[in-house]
């Protein structure tokens, strides 16, 4: 994995090495959150509502 990572840096620069470790943050700081409004363990259901179930809110 570190191997890629330098392949990816000497061929691309450290911009995008950088950009891209920022995004995986801010998805990880999003799906975080998400589970903690829901109170699941499960930020898809919550992102992609599938259905709307009006029985489980509680406000």
């Amino acid at each position: 994995m570190l191997d890629f990572a330098l392949y990816i840096v000497r061929n691309y620069g450290i911009e995008l090495f950088v950009i891209t470790g920022i995004l995986v943050l801010f998805v990880g700081i999003g799906m975080g959150m998400a589970t903690d409004i829901t109170g699941k363990k499960d930020p898809p259901t919550y992102i992609f509502p599938l259905e709307k179930n009006d029985t489980e809110k509680d406000d």
